[in-house]
Parts: structure tokens; C-alpha cells; sequence
């Protein structure tokens, strides 16, 4: 599998995320803006679109894929994540008050050569969801940072896989545009040893730094 980051015009970033062997390809969070990055981008390694994939409401026309897989609200505790008029609910996960939680809800919506794409619900309302593919996630937040209040960083649902779990963020911030679970966690344990409380806000607050996290 191979992960390519495409930084648009706004700094927001979308991933192509391929199979060597078949080249075939999906897209995450495709913007309209960027439709020609994603284009080239395509060309240049010969694959396949096979479907876009956004991380909440979002127009149903595809921009370049054949299909555009979007998430709804459903009933509070579910997600409906659809294509067309195929739909599939995903359970929300309920975050615990642990750093070793249960893994959250993945449901398996489609392929991509021989890797499976699994849907996490993040958010009910506005629903939001995050994209699992082999040993990676894609998220529409940013990753933990002395400048990012939590609120906006890395969700429960995704602290909550294995801690080698590789992280990729919509927006990078100072930075950091990669990281794993396990780093992610430790990041939330200094936020909560100063007294953070999600139900708190403190967008003043900031903690000690760390390295940057910043892929090739």
C-alpha cells in the first residue's frame, strides 16, 4: 500500500492511498479546488480511481471517482456511511476514560486491491467519520500539538486502535503531519495533566513541546 499526501490550495490536505499490485486507488477528502493536483497526481503513478471518501456531509456527485462514499447522522448512536443507495450504519464509539480502551466500531465498506477500507464513527452530530485502511487512519482533525486544544486533535475513536497505528491528519499543524496512535496517546496525557476536560474549553492553554511528527 502506498500513501500520498496532497496539499491543496488551502493547506487542507487529501490522500491517495493505492494497491502496487492492482493500481488501484481511493481519495480522502477530496476538495473541488484541487481536483487537478488529484488528476496529475493519478497519472503520474498510473492508477485506478475506484472511490472518494469524505469524512462527513458532502456533495454526492464524485468529483473524478466513480462513486463517492459520504457519512449522515443516523439516530445519535450510528453513522450512516453511504454510496448511492447502498448505505451501511456504523455504531458510534463511545469514548472511556482509559488509554486502553476497547477498540472502537469498524465496519468494512469497500476495497482497494487487495486492502480493506474500514468506516470508524467519530461523531454523531455533525457526523464525522475516519477512514481505516491495514495499519493507517486517516482523520479530518489535526494531530496533537502545543497549539491544538484536543477538542480539535486526534478523535477517541482513534486512540482508541492499537497504539502502532499510523495517523494521518486533514491538517497538519506546525508542522506535524504524521503519527501514530501510541504518540498520539501520550500527547492527551499531557494535556490531562493539566487538568484538561473536554467539557472545559481553555483555547489559551498549551503544554510542553515535543519533536515534530512529519512524514518524508
Amino acid at each position: 500500500m502506498e500513501v500520498v499526501a496532497i496539499v491543496g490550495k488551502t493547506g487542507t490536505r487529501a490522500y491517495l492511498v493505492g494497491c502496487v499490485q492492482s493500481r488501484q486507488a481511493v481519495l480522502i477528502g477530496p476538495l473541488a479546488e484541487d481536483r487537478k493536483a488529484y488528476r496529475e497526481a493519478l497519472k503520474r503513478r498510473g492508477w485506478g480511481l475506484l472511490a472518494e471518501l469524505t469524512f462527513g456531509r458532502a456533495p454526492s456527485a464524485p468529483l473524478l471517482a466513480p462513486v463517492r462514499v459520504i457519512a449522515r447522522p443516523h439516530d445519535g448512536a450510528s453513522i450512516e456511511v453511504s454510496a448511492g443507495d447502498r448505505g451501511t450504519r456504523v455504531p458510534l464509539y463511545v469514548t472511556e476514560a482509559t488509554l486502553a480502551p476497547d477498540p472502537p466500531p469498524q465496519v468494512l465498506v469497500t476495497r482497494v486491491g487487495h486492502h480493506k477500507v474500514h468506516a470508524i464513527a467519530c461523531v454523531a452530530d455533525p457526523a464525522e467519520v475516519c477512514w481505516r485502511i491495514d495499519n493507517s487512519v486517516f482523520t479530518e482533525r489535526m494531530l496533537f500539538s502545543p497549539g491544538t486544544w484536543p477538542a480539535a486533535a486526534t478523535p477517541g475513536a482513534v486512540l482508541a486502535l492499537p497504539p502502532t497505528t499510523v495517523v494521518y491528519p486533514r491538517r497538519a499543524q506546525d508542522g506535524h503531519n504524521i503519527s501514530t496512535v501510541s504518540m498520539e496517546r501520550v500527547w492527551l496525557e499531557r494535556w490531562q495533566s493539566r487538568g484538561y476536560r473536554p467539557e472545559i474549553p481553555d483555547p489559551t492553554a498549551t503544554v510542553r513541546s515535543a519533536p515534530d511528527r512529519r512524514g518524508p
